[in-house]
């Protein structure tokens, strides 16, 4: 099971900040315009009130036009502009005061609001128009305004809209940027978390089932039961510390290190000593197929110490992927030079033909030489 084809317990939705600016802006924005609507109105600035309940009842009406429809790029577009033009009637009604600030932050929210190429495209034409309406102050209020339209006015506000646009746009790009790895943080958690639960489940599903074979057998003594059972269990913790280990979210493991692991694992808590070659070859297959590999090679070790060793013996594991891309697993122990047969009624080998049946593979036996044939689909 690959990690990608997951879903999250719900629906996971990327993480977006613009939509949270957007939602918030025009929410605080229009609720600021109406209180200072009301303070206009009480100090009789009647005109500067009735621009600040068109801009509150703007915002309030994006505002829900956005919640129902959903147009992001739409809505922050005309939020932009409105706000835009709005300070452009500020400054010619207050004949170019300090209502001039107004057209030098006005870009800010076109950064916090819309995409870093449509925010740079759209204060690009509002500062042509910027341009446009300050020419039209110099004609016409430079005599008025001398400080505003001296080459130090020009100069200063040049320099503050070039100073607060290059900040914004570095800024921007190291929120965005932030943002994206806390969305892929958020995704890639989500769906660990999804798969750790999904895991668990067939893990917890695979012991009940070796529980039920092994419950068959009512010879085994209960300190024969749980060494065995431990081994079992023990080559499901190796396959999943592998995972965890390799930092990666594919679901796959090198089936190199975890026979090698499990293999010396296993003979390492044996008194009797051997030889084991093995032949596997680099390959990464998926944690379902390597816990039940391990469950397979579990048996078939733990059958050669007990059976084909008496102080000494060896092992032999091959571990390939054939022309039509299927697996192969080859097992064979000093066993079979002895040309004896396997007793296909054993416990043993009715574990290792559940776990084949797992992998909708094949099993051959001859002579105490497995093998074991499975496609990486399945």
């Amino acid at each position: 099971m690959k990690i990608n084809s997951l879903k999250s317990l719900s629906e996971y939705k990327e993480l977006n900040y613009k939509d949270y600016s957007l939602k918030l802006l025009l929410l605080v924005f229009g609720s600021v315009t109406f209180v200072i609507a009301v303070i206009d109105f009480l100090l009789k600035y009647y005109i500067d009130s009735a621009i600040d309940i068109f801009l509150s009842i703007v915002s309030f009406l994006l505002l829900f036009i956005y919640l129902r429809y959903n147009k992001f790029l739409l809505i922050a577009t005309i939020f932009y502009w409105v706000v835009a033009v709005t300070a452009f009637v500020l400054v010619f009604l207050h004949k170019f005061d300090m209502t001039v600030v107004f057209l030098l932050l006005t870009p800010i929210i076109a950064f916090l609001i819309l995409p870093i190429k449509e925010a740079v495209i759209n204060i690009i034409i509002y500062e042509i128009f910027v341009i446009l309406i300050l020419y039209y102050g110099y004609i016409h209020y430079k005599d008025l305004r001398p400080h505003m339209f001296s080459v130090n006015g020009f100069m200063n506000f040049t320099s503050g809209t070039l100073y607060l646009i290059m900040f914004w746009i570095f800024y921007h790009k190291f929120v965005e940027k932030s943002m994206e790895n806390l969305a892929k943080l958020n995704r890639q958690k989500s769906l660990l978390l999804n798969e750790i639960q999904h895991r668990v489940k067939n893990n917890f599903n695979m012991i009940l089932s070796i529980l039920k074979v092994q419950q068959s057998f009512d010879t085994i003594d209960s300190k024969e039961f749980v060494e065995s059972f431990s081994k079992r269990v023990e080559s499901i913790v190796i396959a999943q510390d592998l995972l965890y280990k390799s930092n990666e979210l594919d679901e796959k493991i090198s089936i190199k290190d975890y026979i090698e692991k499990l293999t010396f694992h296993i003979l390492k808590l044996s008194s009797k000593k051997a030889d084991v070659k093995l032949n596997i070859e680099p390959l990464n297959i998926s944690i379902e197929h390597s816990i039940y590999i391990g469950i397979i090679l579990n048996e078939m070790i733990t059958n050669s110490i007990k059976y084909a060793f008496s102080n000494y013996g060896f092992i032999n594991i091959t571990f390939k992927q054939m022309d039509n891309k299927d697996y192969k697993l080859i097992y064979y122990d000093n066993s079979f030079l002895q040309k004896t047969n396997v007793k296909e009624n054993s416990l043993g080998i009715l574990i290792i033909k559940m776990a084949v049946k797992q992998l909708n593979g094949s099993l051959k036996i001859k002579h105490y030489r497995y093998e074991i044939d499975f496609s990486p689909e399945s």
